[in-house]
């Protein structure tokens, strides 16, 4: 049996050997006992707050479809959502709400109220409880009933045989996160001294004062304790033999290949990157595809909820807008613009909007490469006169 085992047993030690002394080893429990809640490992947290950060960061469109193509809608309705959908909360803080509720508990459950036939205000119900039925489901919160088409209910990880629930991730992380969490402690406490014991002193057995935690005690204050540190021990050599030993390290008992492992696994259920745990390097192609996969997964449940319980409209829809949160640098973001330009794909101020500047009055013309020409008088050119008879030949 080995340190860490003695360690583990959370009270002192003693074996005797077979020359009659007694081994004395002091050690205090550092297993963890209990659940550790989701919302209280920090690398969940980290996760989850990652996530909800960057949703919380996109713009929310209010989109109409047309022959064309569809098109951004700025009404009041659009100015709600994206601007100030809570009383209490901003546009920001209210989305980041909702992600970070989604995620650890799995529901959020938000109340729209309404004043007339105007959308007054989005009430995030905390105490919310969802009882799911055979095809449908309640919410129950204050001692008031909710029919679905009340209230809009954020799902993460729904459950498959309970309409309106979600399993959440905690079955997936229980195991994960009381691991991290004994990780910390393990790793907290042997970085103390008290972990850390230099020496084992091994005492006569015949010894009475050995009995007692008072007279160990004594014992060391006898013979142990100096005023001076560094200053020698003069002892009996018929009553102690004193060896030193040397600590196992956290090397020595994998806790850091260990809770690697754990945080790569935890990053992974929830979705998000290696890096965002602290494994790794930052890598832009693996950070678009998150955005691309995980991000706009949560922000369409999010917009889709709104769009089922908010419009009216068959024509309409609410969408995040993702481009803020790809990873381009100026110089990339250039290069993009340049080639798009010049082909009339996009305008001046698509353009300039895209760097965050603003509209000029004569921007919203599509242009073509040569002399950025109109798109609809590209076929009046000089060098295009005299051509067609040419063609015809």
């Amino acid at each position: 049996m080995g340190i860490f085992d003695f360690l583990k047993r959370g009270k002192s030690f003693e074996k005797r050997n077979k020359s009659g002394m007694i081994e004395l080893f002091l050690g205090d429990d550092i297993s963890v006992s209990g659940y550790t809640p989701l919302s209280k490992n920090p690398e969940v947290q980290i996760c989850v707050n990652y996530i909800a950060e960057l949703v919380s960061s996109m713009t929310i469109y209010l989109m109409e479809n047309g022959k064309k193509g569809d098109r951004r809608i700025k009404d009041g309705l659009a100015y709600k959502i994206d601007v100030e959908p809570s009383q209490i909360y901003t546009r920001k803080n209210f989305i980041y709400q909702i992600v970070k509720k989604m995620l650890i508990d799995g529901n959020c459950i938000v109340y729209p109220e309404y004043q007339g036939d105007r959308l007054y205000d989005l009430k995030i119900l905390p105490n919310a409880t969802v009882i799911s039925g055979e095809y449908t489901y309640k919410v129950f919160n204050d001692g008031v009933v909710y029919e679905p088409d009340e209230i809009l209910n954020f799902i993460s990880n729904p459950d498959l045989n309970n309409p309106g629930l979600s399993k959440g991730y905690a079955p997936e992380l229980k195991d994960l996160v009381q691991n991290l969490t004994q990780a910390a402690k393990t790793k907290r406490e042997f970085m103390s001294s008290k972990y850390r014991p230099p020496l084992i002193v091994r005492v006569d057995s015949m010894h009475e004062e050995l009995s007692s935690e008072e007279g160990r005690r004594k014992i060391i204050e006898k013979y142990m304790k100096t005023s001076d540190a560094g200053e020698p021990w003069i002892l009996p050599v018929e009553m102690f033999d004193v060896k030193e030993i040397r600590p196992l390290s956290l090397k020595d008992i994998a806790i850091n290949e260990s809770a690697e492992l754990d945080k790569k696994t935890v990053a992974r259920i929830i979705g998000t990157p290696n890096y965002v745990v602290g494994i790794g390097e930052f890598n832009r192609l693996e950070y678009r595809n998150f955005v691309s996969t995980k991000l706009m997964s949560i922000a369409q449940i999010i917009s889709q909820e709104f769009t089922r319980k908010l419009l009216y409209s068959n024509e309409r829809y609410f969408k995040f807008n993702q481009m803020s949160l790809y990873a381009y640098d100026v110089e990339e973001m250039a290069n993009v613009i340049k080639s798009l330009y010049p082909m009339g794909l996009i305008n001046k101020n698509e353009s300039r909007d895209w760097v965050n500047l603003s509209p000029t009055d004569d921007g919203d013309e599509f242009k073509l490469l040569e002399n950025y020409i109109p798109a609809d008088m590209s076929g009046k050119q000089k060098k295009l006169k005299g051509m067609e008879g040419k063609k015809d030949e």
